[in-house]
């Protein structure tokens, strides 16, 4: 666990846009959850 860690922050140092990609779906991913929240649908 801790090696792919290390091995996962070294991949980001040295390439750093795939930080930018990463919170790029992060972003899409959680803007479709709260489109398709139902529960925000009925306030």
């Amino acid at each position: 666990m801790i090696f792919c860690s290390k091995l996962i922050v070294k991949i980001m140092d040295k390439y750093t846009w795939i930080s930018y990609v990463e919170s790029a779906i992060l972003v899409l991913v959680a803007g479709e959850m709260l489109m398709k929240d139902k529960q925000l649908d009925q306030q």
